[in-house]
């Protein structure tokens, strides 16, 4: 974008501020050259021959900075993760999620949805007892309880009151064992040497008629 004004430089300056409130925000210069022409712009001048000003109030945001967490949450979840394992269709799960939710807490949902699943939770807890919720490492007694959880999380640091940005999203669930990726089946070697290699065709003939080949 560069827009250049010579004689109603409010006028521009507010169709700018418009266009700022409903688009992301970038930074805006504002460059007056020696003749008196003034130019909006959002690309840095590298050498100016006139003066040089930021506009007010409009600034550079990426379009995932909702998502930046500010730096007591960013701390916390490095050395206090807020970590809950979950089954789908339980209540008692969901209960747990919109507590955390509720409370502004950054976590990482662990679902259990597949044998390899279930496996692995079953040695972190064997009586499969869901929800169940880690903070910093420490497992709480399995089971949903609001003030328990409320207790924990405010003895680990994090804030009574959600402090999370406008827009923040959530990280969705993830199977408890990450899923790889499947694999073609591999022959032995044996049986991959008897396999005959595929025919060479020849070219095909330019005289041949439509739907033939020679």
């Amino acid at each position: 974008m560069r827009l250049v004004l010579r004689l109603r430089p409010r006028l521009l300056l507010g169709l700018v501020l418009a266009a700022a409130a409903t688009t992301p925000a970038w930074a805006v210069y504002k460059v007056v050259g020696p003749d008196g022409s003034v130019t909006f712009t959002n690309i840095p001048p590298s050498a100016p021959s006139g003066s040089v000003a930021t506009v007010p109030g409009i600034a550079a945001s990426p379009a995932d900075a909702g998502n930046r967490l500010p730096a007591r949450l960013s701390s916390l979840q490095r050395t206090a993760p807020v970590v809950i394992y979950t089954t789908p269709g339980c209540k008692a799960c969901k209960d747990g999620v919109r507590l955390l939710q509720r409370k502004g807490i950054p976590y990482t949902e662990k679902t259990i949805v597949s044998a390899q699943d279930a496996a692995a939770f079953k040695r972190m807890d064997p009586g499969m007892r869901v929800p169940l919720l880690r903070i910093a490492g420490v497992e709480l007694p399995p089971g949903f309880d609001a003030a328990a959880w409320e207790q924990s999380l405010h003895a680990a640091g994090y804030p009574e009151q959600s402090e999370l940005p406008k827009g923040y999203r959530f990280a969705l669930p993830q199977p408890l064992v990450p899923q790889q990726p499947a694999q073609p089946p591999r022959l032995p070697a044996a049986a991959a040497a008897s396999v005959p290699p595929a025919p060479v065709l020849p070219p095909p003939n330019p005289h041949a008629p439509p739907g033939f080949r020679f």
